[in-house]
């Protein structure tokens, strides 16, 4: 009997990380002259107590000149082994930034981000191939994918790709 093999790629499960990963909450508020609220607010991102998306609040004395709010989020997205994916969004002051959001994949053992030939090298070319003929039949093409952008669930992998201000997630497998 002849077996066809599915041309899918999956990323075996890897044992988890030694470590903790949490995600920290800080609050910052204060009042300008004039009575009006500042708000600073942050999710930073650790693994075993080193930080590894991580913002700290405001140190001056009159950090609150003018109204502003200012925030950074992280949303957890999945996990394979020391393979972290999280959903990055800032927005605020500082100077005045718009929505900011990316989806990056960390190893949690260095901190850093990671490219899909780091989280999986024996499948990298195949998934690079199909990520470059997904991206360019897409809405008329033009996306583009960086590096760490996409996100592990189990032995899946869905990039993040981007186009101007849009964003979507394209399946590999």
């Amino acid at each position: 009997m002849l077996w066809i093999l599915s041309p899918f790629v999956h990323t075996p499960p890897l044992p988890p990380p030694a470590g903790k990963v949490e995600v920290a909450f800080v609050r910052k508020e204060d009042m300008t002259p004039e009575g009006v609220w500042c708000t600073w607010e942050a999710e930073s991102l650790f693994y075993d107590g080193t930080s590894i998306w991580a913002a700290a609040p405001p140190e001056e004395e009159h950090w609150c000149r003018t109204p502003f709010e200012a925030s950074r989020t992280v949303d957890v997205l999945g996990q394979n082994g020391p393979f972290l994916s999280v959903r990055q969004s800032e927005w605020g002051c500082c100077p005045d930034a718009e929505i900011v959001t990316r989806c990056v994949t960390y190893d949690v053992r260095t901190g850093q981000p990671v490219t899909l030939a780091q989280y999986d090298p024996r499948s990298a070319k195949w998934r690079g191939k199909r990520l470059d003929k997904l991206l360019a039949k897409k809405d008329g093409g033009g996306w583009s994918a960086p590096p760490s952008a996409f996100v592990v669930d189990g032995a899946h992998v869905r990039v993040c790709a981007e186009r101007g201000d849009e964003a979507i997630e394209i399946p590999l497998r």
